[in-house]
């Protein structure tokens, strides 16, 4: 890749690169909902560990119309988490669990 490109698609670039190029993400976690929010809505993802705060939310990636990821390759044990709508409207129901290394998937109920 040239320079100039590197450049100009910024350091979130700069980041992959030496994530995939160092072999540390080791195994990867990841969350899959499957919800519908609606035009100009953004689904967070809020919990504890893989890099998780009760406090402030992640937007998680619209992969598509009503798909929404979250996934991270940081290490932990076991993680809880819920989802949101806006990082305002939590999800109804008991907190998820998630497991280093695992995947979970759902439709949540707000």
């Amino acid at each position: 890749m040239s320079k100039s490109l590197e450049v100009e698609m910024g350091s979130w670039w700069t980041r992959l690169k030496k994530i995939l190029s160092s072999g540390n993400c080791g195994k990867v976690s990841r969350v899959t909902i499957t919800y519908d929010s609606g035009w100009g809505n953004t689904i967070y993802i809020r919990g504890e560990g893989g890099g998780l705060s009760w406090e402030k939310g992640i937007a998680m990636v619209n992969v598509t119309a009503d798909v929404w990821e979250w996934k991270t390759c940081q290490q932990f044990d076991i993680g809880s988490f819920k989802v949101l709508i806006n990082d305002a409207e939590y999800e109804s129901g008991e907190n998820h669990v998630l497991i280093y290394g695992g995947e979970v998937r759902y439709s949540p109920k707000f």
